[in-house]
């Protein structure tokens, strides 16, 4: 993943209060002018984009294998040799975060602040995943994140799967189920990359393999969360939405994101993604879309399948995105 802006938005960190599960709010659309707009998930400040380069090893699925517990097992003893590379210097740190979700942390030293923000945050996002999907994300997820000391250990390990380096702060291997983050000397950073590369490995695991459009802008647009009495919170501000995003048939395809500026997939599939999150409506077809692609979980519908789907349930989604990206830019 890699910068999209020169400078960076700060963020404070958040109040570090004890979780209390509450119902989610109604969401509301914010249509006045102001500096901000409100989404349902609160208050999310978006700092500059980080792009997590796409690789063939990645997010693997045996499209012969509609388990991903059964994959996982396969590839249990790759898993095992990944996990005995750190153990002359990285800690494992295990946490039981509720009935379903077991987080198993590798860190060669880590604050306290760290620690207590990512068990918070990875709560409410499996929280959120709940109320949007009900019992079929109420299920037993063991979630292994390596938060590399420095870029050399993060290259170091990468250089395990693939010949070809890239430029990225984080990646999660589907099959594998691990995921390597680049600390960046920050806890800031490396809570956003942690969660980024989490969303990935929630997705698998609740919904199965999912359109990239989907999969990376759900992971953008939640990668700023804060949390505030066990609530998600997501702020993002009006000048973020100046470009215009790729019509939805490009970066639904994604065949064509090899041929596309990376990262205005990345900002057009964050945008869509948020503007669905804008309106119960749309909310309402976005989760008809997650219910539907869990049906066979080795198999993520193709762009146009994707968009017939959305059709059904929403005709005007292609004028309506465009408009909505307009109309919070002509103020």
């Amino acid at each position: 993943m890699s910068s999209l802006s020169d400078k960076e938005i700060p963020i404070q960190p958040p109040a570090q209060n004890q979780i209390e599960t509450i119902a989610a709010a109604p969401i509301k659309v914010d249509t006045e002018p102001s500096k901000k707009i409100e989404v349902p998930i609160n208050k999310v400040t978006i700092k500059p984009y980080k792009v997590e380069t796409h690789y063939p090893t990645q997010d693997v699925f045996d499209d012969n294998i509609c388990s991903i517990d059964k994959l996982h097992t396969d590839y249990q003893s790759s898993l095992s040799e990944a996990i005995k590379r750190l153990e002359h210097q990285y800690q494992h740190h295990h946490y039981q975060l509720n009935e379903y979700i077991e987080l198993n942390l590798y860190t060669a030293s880590m604050t306290t602040y760290f620690e207590k923000e990512l068990i918070e945050r990875i709560k409410a996002l499996h929280l959120k995943y709940v109320k949007l999907l009900g019992e079929s994300a109420e299920r037993v997820i063991k979630l292994n994140l390596v938060i590399t000391s420095n870029r050399s250990d993060y290259e170091q390990f990468f250089a395990f799967y693939t010949d070809n380096p890239i430029e990225s702060l984080g990646v999660y291997f589907g099959g594998l189920n691990i995921a390597y983050i680049d600390y960046q000397n920050s806890d800031d950073k490396a809570l956003k990359t942690s969660i980024h590369e989490t969303v990935h490995a929630l997705n698998a695991h609740i919904i199965g393999k999912t359109p990239r459009m989907f999969n990376e802008g759900m992971a953008e647009f939640f990668e700023d969360m804060s949390v505030k009495k066990g609530n998600i919170d997501i702020v993002y501000y009006k000048n973020q939405l100046t470009k215009e995003p790729y019509p939805l048939m490009q970066f639904f395809d994604y065949q064509q994101w090899s041929s596309l500026d990376i990262h205005h997939l990345y900002y057009s599939s964050w945008a869509w993604i948020a503007f669905m999150f804008s309106d119960n409506n749309r909310l309402h077809s976005l989760i008809s879309f997650m219910k539907k692609e869990q049906v066979n979980a080795c198999s993520a519908f193709s762009a146009g399948e994707t968009y017939k789907i959305f059709q059904e349930n929403y005709s005007m989604l292609e004028p309506d995105f465009y408009h909505w990206q307009q109309n919070l830019n002509s103020y």
